[in-house]
């Protein structure tokens, strides 16, 4: 199961610049090529998004997926774009980012991603600080398992470590997962 065979990408290139400086609200959610504002929640399958613009270094972020709450998955689908923020299940899907990319906990004190094929593009720190004044003392960040060149974890950053097995799902959806209306087993 793969997106390779989808037909339909819905591309847009468009980025914080090309909005008005007087509009001073949502403007992530203003320049995504697909924006999601469900409480209830969405699930998306086979469709490829894309913002291919790039970083922009002023009035920066390109947004391909905008995702504004709990309960959001995507099934065997591709997401193309320089930033992308969801809370959300990905199965079968790639995650390209047009510029620097990172996988985390956005919004939280932790980030425990299992295994990743890890090219050598990936900063052995494991992390990028984006300002001078980046407060880590709360981080907490694990890695499961990962391999390729950019797997090697000697040269991390201090509150990174390795976990002694895998999460299990329940942990990160919770015990009732199954019953999710999201939660499509054919993906498992």
């Amino acid at each position: 199961m793969s997106y390779a065979e989808n037909t339909v990408t819905n591309t847009q290139t468009m980025a914080q610049k090309d909005l008005a400086p007087e509009i001073k609200n949502q403007r992530n959610f203003l320049t995504s090529t697909l924006r999601l504002k469900s409480p209830s929640g969405v699930k998306i399958y086979n469709i490829n998004v894309a913002n291919p613009t790039g970083k922009i270094d002023e009035l920066g972020q390109a947004i391909a997926v905008y995702v504004d709450a709990t309960d959001h998955a995507f099934y065997r689908c591709q997401v193309i774009g320089y930033l992308d923020t969801a809370k959300a299940w990905i199965e079968s899907c790639d995650i390209e980012s047009t510029g620097d990319g990172w996988i985390t906990a956005n919004g939280n004190t932790n980030s425990s991603n299992l295994s990743h094929e890890l090219s050598d593009v990936v900063n052995p720190a494991g992390w990028d600080t984006w300002e001078e004044s980046t407060n880590t003392s709360s981080i907490f960040s694990k890695e499961y398992c990962n391999s390729g060149l950019g797997a090697d974890t000697s040269m991390r950053a201090k509150f990174s470590g390795l976990l002694s097995g895998p999460v299990d799902i329940t942990e990160i959806l919770g015990q009732d997962y199954k019953s999710k209306w999201w939660f499509d087993s054919t993906f498992l």
